[in-house]
């Protein structure tokens, strides 16, 4: 479906439309929230720019599914590319006359720049083959830096697994998607930089019994794959006879299912996780799928995925990631919207985060013991740079302290048609090829320069309190959510009182506050600016509310983009530092007021006067803070043996640097299982889940 550019309208007293048309690029800062426009973040593969592009779509998706992982596990000469950023897609350049690959894409500067130093897995494999006009090769790709031993591999080894087509084995006839398909897995020992294949972890059963979406954790000593699944499945067992061979009519349905292997090469039976074919459901096609599967600092586990079929996403709980309550449920809904492909994180602090294929940004649940969602989860709507698109996933950048989302545009909706060469890629899928597109997003306790701003007057500080958490996932909430008054408070210092400054164009912090500076301030806790105070409207528009009131928004800036192209921020949410004695007046851009505070704690725009003390602010820098603890590598043991674990650990600052701090295990504690354990620890000062896992020997 084509997707209509608008540009939303902001109406306030003595602003004038042509100032507001002159913004560079809004769209990036609210795509799909009424910005719907050209801009759709960073490039990281444009098909179009391909020296051999000849107009013409692949077929069913195109270029799609991102998927990142950040280095943190390699040791000896390898530990240089710790840090490191890789991603992966599925790539295709043209139409079905070429086969698909997944490119191993590398950066070692947070997502500015990108590079191909790499050997693709599709290089290696034994599935390359095409049959008839479709030429399938690899796709789905997930990326995972396993943590631990496993088998022979050592922690820090790089996995792909991914689906593979081999259309020479199966004998089909052209048949689109229903073809055989394998999940297979790949592994690196040298960072990404080249790949071997290890081997299959299941097969398909021939047409229309395919396998997708793979997803890999790995937990005390065991691999886990899990994947969604169209082979037939009767009374909660695999339904193939002795050669693979459906014993049962192929009707649509899918399940989730997960195996395990302590070897890496040899795999458990398939276990059944959901359960979703129609003899089950009375008749119903929920074809759950897409499963992401983390634990929560609760030591509980959480199993996500799409539901596309009843048109909602949904979750269970478990102990242990290897078993999970009544696979004939269809689980607990997470959010109703139908737009599927669902993936979250968990970030150091605790805080999970949540998006789907039609959100525009991220929900944060402030909740860092993870227990809400043994009830019903509460979320805060922050938006981000990125629009929304098939499959986006989230990558927790440990060196900034921010997260990357990565996006394509691709949908089986997309058939192959004539798609001419864009000067600018765009968000419109009929009007070119579909790129791979990025961007981050702060969500607070990110890495770089914090002040408390005290007023002059009042000796109160510039807060800005965390707003209520909201249950369900409802973008609607946006406007209000994001309309959380800035109040000034007693100075403390506390977090909601940290501010970070950035330049405009969203490209550097400030280090040091200054004269005709411009800023945006980013309060620590949350990642959300401050700015003047606006109303969604019916439209999809904005209509800024002039009244004297500063109230939160939420922050779109991305970092990268040689370009220029998501440099551009609401420009409500831009400051300029004007000096006055014995500070700074903070003057906002847009209207030209200077924020104010008042006795009662309310702070607010009035007309600039320096001589007004209400108008003068402080500067005072605050100590840097612990950003995120390094969890460790895992560690082997004899069983029933008392592993040998770290005293201490690594912690990340706010300013950039390191410190060792100690941490207390519980040892008397641990959650088992029969390849091993997981130990829980604690860091003074820091509340963040830490854990260590040991895989058992002999």
């Amino acid at each position: 479906m084509r997707r209509q550019a608008a540009v939303g309208s902001f109406a306030a007293a003595g602003i004038s439309l042509a100032l507001v048309a002159t913004w560079s690029a809004p769209a990036s800062a609210y795509q799909g929230q009424g910005y719907d426009g050209p801009d759709i973040g960073n490039i990281l593969y444009d098909p179009g720019a391909e020296a051999d592009y000849n107009g013409t779509l692949f077929p069913n998706y195109g270029s799609n599914y991102p998927r990142s992982v950040q280095l943190r596990y390699q040791t000896g000469t390898r530990a240089q590319y710790n840090g490191t950023l890789l991603a992966t897609y599925r790539k295709a350049v043209n139409d079905e006359t070429e086969s698909v690959t997944l490119p191993i894409r590398r950066s070692v500067d947070d997502g500015r720049t990108w590079t191909s130093p790499a050997t693709s897995p599709y290089a290696v494999s034994s599935k390359q083959g095409k049959q008839g006009q479709y030429a399938y090769g690899l796709g789905n790709p997930f990326l995972y830096e396993l943590p631990e031993q496993v088998g022979d591999m050592p922690p820090g080894t790089l996995l792909l697994a991914t689906i593979a087509a081999d259309m020479n084995v199966s004998g089909e006839p052209d048949s689109g998607s229903n073809t055989m398909l394998y999940l297979s897995l790949f592994r690196s020992d040298d960072a990404g930089f080249t790949w071997k294949e290890v081997g299959d972890i299941a097969k398909g059963a021939g047409a229309g019994n395919p396998l997708w979406e793979p997803y890999l954790i790995a937990y005390a000593g065991k691999l886990y794959c899990f994947y969604s699944d169209e082979r037939p499945w009767k009374d909660g067992k695999l339904a193939l006879d002795a050669n693979g061979n459906p014993t049962v009519a192929e009707d649509g349905s899918q399940v989730l299912t997960h195996q395990t292997t302590t070897d890496g090469s040899t795999w458990s039976a398939p276990k059944l996780d959901v359960d979703g074919t129609k003899a089950v459901q009375n008749g119903t096609n929920p074809r759950p799928g897409m499963a992401v599967v983390r634990q929560l600092p609760n030591k509980k586990w959480m199993l996500t995925y799409e539901v596309p079929g009843l048109h909602y996403e949904a979750y269970k709980i478990s102990d242990t990631p290897d078993s999970w309550p009544s696979p004939t449920s269809m689980g607990s809904t997470i959010s109703g919207s139908g737009a599927g492909s669902p993936y979250w994180i968990v970030l150091p602090d605790g805080r999970t985060v949540y998006n789907t294929a039609n959100h525009v940004g991220t929900y944060v649940n402030p909740d860092t013991t993870g227990n809400n969602f043994l009830s019903k989860p509460a979320w805060n709507y922050l938006n981000s740079v990125m629009p929304n698109g098939y499959s986006r996933t989230l990558q927790y950048n440990y060196r900034t302290g921010r997260v990357n989302i990565f996006r394509g545009l691709g949908s089986w909706d997309y058939a192959a048609t004539s798609r001419p060469k864009q000067t600018t890629p765009n968000n419109n899928p009929s009007d070119g090829p579909l790129p791979i597109s990025y961007g981050e997003v702060n969500l607070g306790n990110s890495r770089g320069s914090y002040y408390k701003i005290t007023n002059a007057l009042t000796g109160t500080a510039l807060t800005l309190p965390t707003p209520a958490p909201a249950q369900g996932i409802d973008e609607g909430a946006f406007s209000s959510t994001s309309n959380n008054a800035a109040t000034a408070t007693s100075a403390t210092g506390s977090a909601n009182q940290q501010w970070k400054l950035l330049t405009t164009d969203g490209f550097a912090d400030v280090t040091k506050p200054a004269d005709g500076q411009k800023v945006t301030l980013q309060v620590r806790t949350t990642g959300r600016a401050l700015g003047l105070k606006f109303t969604k409207q019916s439209s999809g528009s904005y209509t800024l509310n002039d009244d004297g009131t500063a109230v939160s928004a939420v922050l779109e800036v991305t970092h990268y983009g040689a370009d220029g192209r998501n440099s551009s921020l609401y420009a409500g949410q831009q400051w300029t530092l004007k000096q006055a004695v014995g500070g700074f007046q903070i003057v906002n851009v847009l209207n030209g007021k200077a924020l104010a505070a008042a006795a009662d704690g309310k702070v607010t725009v009035v007309a600039g006067n320096s001589s007004d003390r209400s108008q003068v602010w402080s500067f005072a820098a605050s100590a840097p803070f612990v950003m995120s603890v390094d969890l460790p590598a895992g560690v082997t043991a004899p069983q029933g043996q008392q592993p040998s674990l770290p005293a201490s650990l690594t912690a990340r600052l706010s300013d950039g640097t390191t410190k060792s701090v100690a941490v207390t295990w519980d040892t008397a504690h641990p959650s088992n299982e029969p390849t091993g354990q997981r130990y829980y620890g604690t860091v003074a000062g820091w509340s963040g889940p830490i854990s260590i896992d040991v895989t058992s020997t002999g």
